[in-house]
């Protein structure tokens, strides 16, 4: 055929279905971070049982212990990220590190761990709202009707922007790590208890003493949960929604770090 007989159509591909660009920038990356890790719910939820069934006195050196870890997993973290750009944060690290089998191993496993940790959020949130609402009002209603609620909420707040939940979470955060400032201020202000501050309990040797030292540290692991979504901050498709550059997840898991680091021995 003639080259001037040849057809001349230009196939358009398809939309590419992507993340909104510009939802979220570095303080929202933060935030929401921090939300995630949950300061809060780590330390009326998880504390107890390290104190109660774990490293006992020691639980301020097992913060200590997991923050170092942490702190050198954080680096090896950020420098994956600068290279491996995807949403799926763990999935894509493994994926490209030992293969799709295992990434999809680690991916199916991260979803289960989270869909049984939010069950367990939803939980304790039902348990201490249902005890408020009943000791401030005199009203008992059925836990479940807090967990729906607590639900409901979710669901609203996923279905709309990136940046009104991120809005929602900043608000909350900050009133949450002030009611732990003033808790831990409150502790220092008067000298501790009946025997006065243990410095000594501190020491990151501590971290491995105690009843069940292996239940306290992974409770103080399980404190640290949600810090690792800082990756979804990164270039690519992550930067799509945070509408930034791999700056804001370097910079986001640092500070989330930091800030998670400077919490547990001032409320202990």
């Amino acid at each position: 055929m003639p080259a001037a007989e040849q057809s001349t159509t230009v196939h358009v591909p398809p939309a590419v279905q992507s993340l909104k660009a510009g939802s979220v920038g570095l303080v929202g990356v933060v935030f929401m971070a921090l939300a995630t890790a949950a300061p809060i719910t780590a330390m009326t939820g998880n504390l107890p049982v390290i104190i109660g069934s774990g490293s006992g006195l020691h639980a301020p050196a097992g913060f200590v212990f997991v923050s170092l870890v942490l702190a050198v997993f954080t680096v090896g973290y950020v420098a994956m990220a600068r290279h491996i750009t995807t949403a799926g944060a763990f999935y894509g690290f493994v994926s490209h590190g030992l293969g799709r089998v295992a990434g999809m191993a680690s991916g199916l496993l991260a979803v289960l761990a989270y869909v049984v940790f939010e069950s367990s959020i939803v939980g304790i949130f039902a348990y201490f709202a249902q005890q408020s609402v009943q000791s401030e009002f005199g009203v008992h209603w059925p836990w479940p009707v807090f967990a729906l609620v607590m639900l409901a909420v979710t669901a609203i707040l996923s279905y709309f922007d990136l940046n009104v939940a991120a809005k929602v979470l900043g608000v909350f955060l900050v009133g949450e790590v002030l009611m732990l400032l003033l808790l831990g201020g409150a502790v220092l202000a008067h000298g501790g208890g009946d025997s006065g501050l243990h410095i000594g309990s501190l020491n990151p040797v501590g971290a491995f003493a105690g009843v069940n030292a292996g239940v306290g540290l992974f409770f103080c692991f399980w404190s640290w949960i949600g810090f690792e979504s800082t990756a979804t901050g990164g270039r690519g498709q992550a930067a799509e929604e945070a509408g930034a550059s791999i700056l804001s997840a370097r910079r986001a898991s640092a500070r989330s770090r930091r800030a998670r680091a400077s919490r547990p021995a001032l409320h202990l």
